[in-house]
């Protein structure tokens, strides 16, 4: 491993202890710290699709087909994912 990458990943870590600013905080809201609940175990191969899109997120072309041929009812317009708030958008590096 290089020096410039054991500093980058050095950096990184500290980043990653960095306490964030209360306004930050104030933002997201509280932490949720109960116990879930769940039900039934579901098929496996349907876990793994969802586990994937939840982590990953859909393709832009998936989801593009997916919003054409699945409209949202005329009166609940606000059933799509939700648009990042800005203020949280300009706080998130990559």
């Amino acid at each position: 491993m290089s020096q410039n990458e054991i500093d980058k990943e050095g950096s990184q870590m500290d980043k990653e202890n960095d306490p964030l600013l209360p306004e930050i905080l104030d933002l997201l809201g509280e932490e949720e710290s109960g116990k879930r609940i769940s039900s039934d175990v579901i098929h496996p191969a349907i876990s793994r699709r969802w586990e994937g899109i939840l982590k990953l997120g859909l393709s832009p072309e998936n989801a593009s087909i997916l919003r054409k041929n699945y409209p949202p009812p005329e009166n609940c317009r606000l059933v799509g994912a939700p648009k990042l708030n800005l203020e949280v958008a300009a706080t998130i590096t990559e």
